[in-house]
């Protein structure tokens, strides 16, 4: 698991180093682990016999939300090898680490502007990123501003940065056959309160991964809750919190509630109210099934679903992790920090991998795209430096 985890970060980490040393840590990579670009369940069929044991063993696919038939070995061995060493949880909520990057940004004297919707990559005559253009969503789309800049770095996921923010005469090549690619899968979110902490229950922050079979790959197939879901305590891990929560997620297929597609937050009409709350009742249902006591608990639900993420997060049909890690991910033109156009970046997860840290290990190494491989090293020598020792 080792050797592919460290595999995969030097394949993605090629792009970094000087074209000429390419190839040399390409095949590094390659020989490490002999399985980088095999699926989840070619690795587990060739070391195991018993179906329960690959299931079990598998079952943490949820992190990066591609089932063990199409996901690459490589995230896989990532994530768990992530997990031998523990997890972490940020003091105040994950509002902290939006609030600990704003605070490092307008040290650096830029600042970061809520609200902005961008529309438009501008290009100059030569194809040159040069600006975008934005309109503020909180002012009642107040008029479009254009705002320049000699870089442009998009976080907003490959698809939207290829297919809607670029002109459409401008899109690369390989548009066509990302278009083709299906998004990621995305997931039905339960948010739970509860009258007194689950602590009483003896539960300690932990994570849970419940599973009604065996066949990973029809998880997400039926209803919500009824293929699995995912349980976690927020306000456990939190020594800050005197709130008491949980939240369960489902992953569903992505055409589920296309249904409603383009219609507007808290303006679906009453189908879409009343399926979020048989959504509800169904996952209360399935937690009640092994956490009896827990469900007893509850006070409060609300339920998200992948219309929710699509409008807050334009996540093209409410994909969790944007591109699907897949093996053949590894070779996509388009999950790199570079651009075909000159000045435009891509950062973020589709620049990485799946997942907060995915997405944090992305915007390192877009800079070091940018900034060179020696800035990169110093980069991850600070980092290293500023890290609590555990």
């Amino acid at each position: 698991m080792s050797r592919a985890a460290t595999a995969m970060i030097l394949e993605q980490y090629c792009e970094t180093a000087p074209s000429i040393l390419r190839p040399v840590m390409r095949a590094a990579a390659r020989a490490l682990s002999p399985y980088l670009r095999s699926t989840s369940a070619a690795y587990l069929d060739a070391h195991f016999r018993d179906p329960r044991l690959k299931a079990l063993l598998a079952s943490q696919w949820g992190d990066y939300g591609v089932p063990p038939s199409k996901s690459a070995f490589a995230m896989q061995a990532a994530v768990v090898n992530h997990y031998l060493k523990g997890a972490w949880y940020p003091v105040g909520g994950a509002a902290r680490i939006a609030k600990g990057a704003l605070q490092e940004i307008r040290r650096a004297g830029g600042e970061a502007i809520p609200g902005m919707l961008v529309e438009t990559i501008l290009l100059n005559k030569a194809g040159q990123a040069i600006g975008v253009r934005a309109s503020n969503t909180l002012r009642n789309r107040s008029p479009r501003t254009g705002l320049r800049a000699p870089i442009i770095i998009s976080c907003a996921g490959a698809r939207n940065t290829y297919l809607k923010l670029l002109p459409e005469g401008a899109r690369p090549a390989f548009a066509g056959e990302l278009d083709r690619i299906e998004p990621s899968l995305s997931a039905v979110s339960l948010f739970l309160g509860f009258r007194e902490s689950p602590a009483s229950l003896g539960y300690m922050g932990e994570n849970y991964w419940v599973f009604s079979s065996y066949d990973h790959d029809a998880a997400p197939c039926g209803e919500p809750g009824d293929g699995g879901y995912y349980l976690s305590f927020p306000s456990l891990k939190d020594p800050t919190q005197d709130a008491h929560t949980a939240q369960m997620i489902a992953f569903v297929a992505p055409g589920r509630f296309d249904a409603w597609a383009g219609s507007t937050w808290r303006m679906r009409g009453q189908d879409y109210e009343d399926l979020n709350e048989r959504i509800a009742r169904a996952m209360i249902a399935r937690l009640r099934e092994r956490h009896a006591a827990l469900a007893d608990m509850i006070s409060f639900s609300e339920v998200a679903t992948p219309l929710t993420y699509e409008y807050f997060q334009n996540s093209p049909r409410g994909a969790f992790y944007q591109l699907p890690f897949s093996p053949e991910r590894l070779d996509w033109p388009f999950a790199r920090c570079r651009t075909p156009v000159g000045g435009l970046y891509l950062t973020g997860s589709d620049a990485m991998s799946c997942g907060i840290v995915g997405a944090m290990m992305g915007g390192l190494k877009c800079l070091a795209v940018i900034l060179g491989g020696k800035e990169f090293l110093r980069l991850m020598w600070a980092v290293q430096g500023a890290a609590p020792k555990v």
